[in-house]
């Protein structure tokens, strides 16, 4: 499969294009500087752009799942710096209050374990050969609801986002739940935002919160999820 890459940062990028290289996949990386050629010659493209999104970029980006393409964002994608970027949001369904905001503000975490907890089992991008080490009792952010015991993968000493507010409806499907433990307090913060799928034109786009290191993308499991969206038959 042909597939592109934009970034702005490298580090954490480096294994997972060793992944999908190995996997079989041709991956032509981008700065997001680069002049970009007519992507529409890629079948599956990733996003992992840290600061406001180049004009060029960003247009380049929103069309791309209209040929009916596969988008998957990654981590800080979708982040406190795209509040300059309102197009992007727009497109990816995303509200984010600012920091400083005094309800629900968009809220970096720093050095605590993140863990991304299975809420569709019964999924491909899910299930297909994805081995999970562990379980998580998690209560769902969409309440009321009970308590329940899924699949989980940790990642240690990465990051987390609080509050990526949902502003599409029910647009989205929620694969994954995200579940960190505040050190200094002992709170438990719980949302179903860690892995979501939507439909964008003839195409689709993904995001999945988890990539602060370059750890996260050496993680089996999180390789495989990430691999799934590549051969997921919707």
């Amino acid at each position: 499969m042909q597939l592109f890459l934009i970034a702005d940062e490298w580090p954490q990028m480096e294994p997972l294009i060793a992944y999908l290289t190995e996997q079989g996949h041709e991956v032509q990386t981008f700065k997001e500087t680069d002049q970009l050629p007519d992507l529409s010659a890629f079948e599956a493209g990733f996003m992992f752009i840290h600061k406001p999104i180049e004009a060029h970029v960003l247009k380049a980006l929103i069309a791309y799942p209209e040929t009916g393409r596969r988008l998957i964002v990654l981590h800080h994608g979708i982040a406190s710096g795209k509040l300059r970027s309102p197009e992007w949001l727009d497109f990816v369904g995303i509200h984010i209050e600012p920091k400083d905001a005094p309800v629900n503000p968009w809220t970096l975490m720093v050095d605590l374990t993140h863990t991304l907890v299975n809420l569709n089992p019964d999924h491909y991008i899910t299930s297909h050969q994805v081995d999970y080490p562990e379980t998580c009792e998690y209560t769902s952010s969409d309440a009321p609801s009970y308590p329940v015991t899924r699949p989980a993968v940790t990642f240690h000493g990465t990051e987390f986002f609080k509050n990526q507010h949902f502003a599409d409806g029910r647009d989205k499907t929620v694969l994954f739940g995200t579940r960190a433990e505040v050190p200094d307090t002992g709170e438990v913060i719980m949302q179903d935002r860690g892995g979501w799928l939507k439909p964008k034109g003839n195409g689709w786009l993904f995001y999945f919160q988890p990539g602060h290191l370059p750890a996260d993308f050496e993680n089996p499991t999180y390789r495989q999820i990430i691999h799934n969206c590549l051969t997921w038959t919707p």
